[in-house]
């Protein structure tokens, strides 16, 4: 991955959405499917910070190759089927919408807040 630029992190408000999304899915989850929601947040997190380094019109691009990388990684793992499947597309799904509110927010050259 080229890196272009410097990476800007969540705000606060977006700190604290993203810290009350994993803080509701505690009170649902039992504690192994908490720990994967936790991980699968913090992926999502790290994943769409590294986009924002790519100049705006190169991130849409990188997608494809994230969700081949995940899915190389699951497979190897041994993780397949439909489950699987739903988690990496909901997972692709979560970069897509940080980087957009990320760029709305105007982060990484994005627009006006």
């Amino acid at each position: 991955m080229q890196r272009c630029g410097r990476a800007k992190m969540p705000d606060e408000a977006q700190q604290e959405y993203l810290d009350a999304t994993v803080a509701q899915a505690d009170d649902e989850l039992t504690a192994g499917q908490r720990v994967a929601y936790t991980a699968t947040v913090e992926a999502i997190r790290r994943v769409a910070m590294a986009l924002m380094e790519f100049p705006r019109d190169q991130r849409a691009a990188q997608y494809q190759i994230i969700r081949k990388n995940f899915q190389a990684a699951m497979r190897e793992s041994g993780v397949e089927g439909p489950m699987a499947d739903a988690w990496l597309n909901s997972t692709i799904i979560g970069i897509q919408a940080l980087v957009t509110e990320i760029e709305t927010s105007g982060g990484a050259a994005g627009g006006q807040a």
